[in-house]
């Protein structure tokens, strides 16, 4: 099972969160976060950053995922694509 810790921001509204992650301002994010616990208290701005980076990340639905590889491996991959849009 995965554990995720919260993030905590100081100073900043829903409103300013959600723009600032639409403008990709990680950085401006990154200088707003309250660390909880000795572990997010010793990360560097720079690994904040990452963090936020790595939790923003676009997720693809599985299906979709073997979809495109079943489709990459095969001869005439581009003309079933083509074919379907």
């Amino acid at each position: 099972m995965w554990r995720v810790a919260a993030l905590v921001f100081h100073s900043l509204g829903f409103f300013d969160v959600g723009l600032a992650v639409f403008t990709g301002r990680l950085a401006y994010l990154a200088r707003h976060i309250v660390p909880c616990g000795p572990r997010q208290a010793a990360r560097t701005h720079e690994q904040w950053v990452e963090v936020l980076r790595e939790r923003l990340r676009p997720v693809r639905p599985a299906a979709a995922a073997g979809k495109q590889r079943r489709d990459a491996g095969s001869a005439d991959g581009k003309t079933q694509r083509a074919q379907r849009h």
